[in-house]
């Protein structure tokens, strides 16, 4: 568990700070004025095609399994998804 939540991470009870690595997402520019990344559940507010898995109020191993399968089953429901006539079998 950790001992204090910090602007740049939580704070761990041997003194290291655990951070949340974004930084290959750094081109996307997902972070809003104040350094943060505006969400809708799991999705990116600003770039709706990006979803955060467990980070956030997801960030928990129950809260990141339940976004995980929300996440999921919304990406599999948007257009490029759909069954064709090609995907079908008869």
């Amino acid at each position: 568990m950790f001992t204090a939540v910090e602007p740049d991470g939580v704070r761990l009870p041997d003194g290291s700070l655990l951070r949340a690595e974004l930084e290959h997402l750094v081109r996307l520019h997902l972070r809003g004025p104040g350094g943060g990344i505006a969400m809708e559940k799991t999705r990116v507010a600003i770039e709706r095609r990006v979803r955060l898995v467990g980070h956030g109020p997801a960030s928990s191993t129950i809260g990141a399994n339940r976004a995980g399968r929300a996440a999921a089953t919304a990406i599999l429901k948007l257009p490029a998804f759909a069954p064709t006539a090609s995907t079908t079998t008869t």
